[in-house]
């Protein structure tokens, strides 16, 4: 999927890297190898806080039976996907 769209956007290497990740978790880490090093820890956790878009597609469908909308489910993932890459920022800085 990844490999579709850097094929019609003509994406650099930093940002195919990013929207792999977004797109899907495991596919997306194999790309890190991109980014600068120093970015690395961050961009992981965002990754792990965010899940990948596939994995909100499986959960979209289990939501549809529940009283949680698709909207607050997706709120809550950008909230914590920041405030994951925020704190790994800080700890780099700590390390």
């Amino acid at each position: 999927m990844a490999e579709l769209i850097r094929s019609l956007f003509s994406l650099n290497r930093y940002a195919f890297s990013v929207v792999g990740l977004f797109l899907e978790l495991c596919g997306g880490l194999k790309l890190l190898y991109n980014l600068p090093s120093n970015l690395l820890f961050p961009i992981c956790a965002l990754a792990c806080g965010w899940g990948g878009l596939s994995v909100h597609l499986q959960t979209a469908g289990i939501l549809a039976e529940s009283r949680i909308g698709v909207k607050s489910h997706l709120a809550g993932k950008i909230f914590f996907s920041v405030a994951m890459f925020s704190f790994a920022l800080f700890l780099q800085k700590l390390l």
